[in-house]
């Protein structure tokens, strides 16, 4: 016992300094934080470029240190506390719970350095400087072309046949990427150094990223049709890039889902990557994929909006509910259903609310929040018999929505707790996880199509003018020749089979 004192008493003398000591450590986690932040990008949370990387890279290895340090700390003062106080005592568990949080910040922040360091590699490696060689390539074709004008008369078809096969897919490339620009300016009225932009920008992520400049033009295409601006849209597209990439879903279905989930919930494009982030954390957290997560909130967006529901907090209890296999739309669903039992006090809902004197709205008539009135119905039911807590659950419910209900009550505690902790901590998820699913042989010849893609386009540029009048030429014979009579056509055509 005199031990045990001994112990308590040096706890006591200790805290002080503990405390200052881990304010000391969270402040300086702090400003490393916001140092992280500076050194990306605009500000969009996506490093770009090898010298980007490494002081990420830099900023990274310091936090990590820091965290060290502190979760060492914090599990000296929890072997401490439980020698002193025993393993149960309320110093214990929240002695235990602050080492457990610290270690948790601590394999996020690895697991960040090791996404970058895997960045940097593969920047530096061979596969990233074939962009550079292609590029090159492009102005040395022209010249090529005219020199091998004359030569290829002597050429045989073995030589002159595949290059021509290439030639063509280039060209049909360089057509394609013209039509789904000219797409992006049909709907977003985009002319001059607005369409020029959003062109380069397509370009510029087709030749850096696993997707191609098409791709990246469609994406725009959806984004226009959603009535964003060219700024907006400028900003977009990245984020939405990286959630096609993160959830293996098709560029323009990404931006589909980007936008009107945002147009639901009434988010601005602005918000987007904080919104984005959301979603792929609460993907990697819970039983659902960020396809289905975001057609359950074009669903149930408009009440959630309504309803000044935080993000964080809705993306936790439809986490729930693809935790118990309800997802998509039908999660949406549901949801919209309970929040309207829950609110509008009408029908046998409404009477249930009334009897266990449970209102949504306070004083003011402001709603108390969707949480808040899931957690006063859970209160309200739980010393009731297992009769009176199905009767008025199924009041509330209605019977097509019966376990989804008893499904969030049932995980309201811990479950949902640390997924809305989870979600509200989720900056840079989702380039973590963009990076990680590409981070493969699949993911480095999808990056090699894209930058030949961008090599296509550039030789196109070459070729285009020259084919389109061709074509705009060879139109004006075949509607000459349409407009001859039938006389003229078959002369024409037998003089043609005899030359031949």
């Amino acid at each position: 016992m005199a031990n045990v004192g001994a112990l308590r008493t040096t706890i006591s003398l200790d805290s002080a300094q503990f405390t200052q000591s881990m304010a000391g450590v969270n402040r300086q986690l702090k400003s490393l934080q916001q140092e992280q932040k500076a050194v990306t990008s605009s500000g969009t949370g996506f490093a770009r470029g090898v010298e980007e990387l490494r002081k990420k890279s830099d900023v990274l290895n310091r936090t990590l240190e820091l965290q060290q340090a502190k979760v060492n700390e914090l599990k000296r003062r929890y072997e401490d506390s439980k020698k002193a106080t025993g393993d149960n005592s309320r110093e214990t568990q929240r002695a235990q719970t602050a080492y457990n949080k610290a270690v948790a910040e601590m394999n996020k922040t690895e697991n960040a350095l090791k996404s970058i360091t895997e960045e940097l590699n593969r920047q530096t490696n061979p596969w990233k400087q074939l962009e550079t060689n292609l590029n090159n390539a492009s102005d040395k074709l022209k010249v090529a072309g005219e020199k091998m004008t004359n030569f290829g008369r002597n050429m045989t078809m073995k030589v002159t046949t595949p290059i021509l096969g290439l030639g063509g897919a280039m060209l049909k490339t360089g057509i394609d990427f013209e039509s789904s620009m000219s797409n992006v300016q049909a709907i977003s009225g985009a002319t001059g150094d607005d369409l020029q932009q959003l062109e380069d920008r397509a370009r510029e992520l087709g030749a850096t990223t696993s997707k191609s400049a098409s791709e990246a033009a469609d994406g725009l295409g959806y984004m226009a049709l959603a009535g964003w601006e060219t700024e907006e849209m400028l900003q977009g597209i990245e984020p939405v890039l990286r959630l096609s990439e993160a959830g293996n879903i098709d560029l323009a279905r990404a931006s589909d889902l980007a936008t009107d989930s945002m147009s639901a919930l009434q988010i601005e494009a602005k918000d987007l990557p904080a919104y984005l982030d959301n979603v792929a954390e609460a993907s990697r957290n819970s039983n659902t994929s960020v396809d289905a997560l975001m057609d359950a909130y074009i669903t149930a967006g408009g009440n959630l909006s309504e309803f000044n529901v935080p993000l964080e907090e809705s993306t936790a209890i439809l986490g729930l509910l693809a935790n118990r296999g309800l997802k998509g739309s039908e999660a949406g669903r549901a949801l919209n259903a309970i929040m309207v039992n829950l609110t509008s006090g009408a029908g046998q809902a409404g009477e249930a609310l009334e009897e266990l004197e449970i209102s949504a709205f306070d004083a003011d008539g402001e709603f108390i929040g969707l949480e808040e009135t899931l957690r006063l119905v859970k209160d309200r039911t739980k010393d009731m018999t297992d009769e009176q807590k199905a009767q008025y659950i199924s009041m509330i419910a209605g019977k097509e929505h019966l376990k989804s209900f008893q499904g969030l009550l049932a995980g309201l505690d811990d479950e949902y707790g640390d997924l809305k902790e989870n979600v509200s901590d989720a900056d840079g998820a989702l380039n973590n996880m963009a990076e990680t699913m590409q981070d493969n042989a699949q993911g480095n010849i999808n990056r090699l199509k894209s930058s030949f893609e961008e090599l296509s386009i550039q030789f196109s540029e070459h070729v285009l003018p020259a084919f389109t009048r061709g074509v705009e030429k060879l139109t004006e014979v075949v509607d000459w020749f349409g407009e001859l009579d039938d006389s003229t056509q078959d002369n024409i055509i037998k003089m043609a089979g005899f030359a031949a």
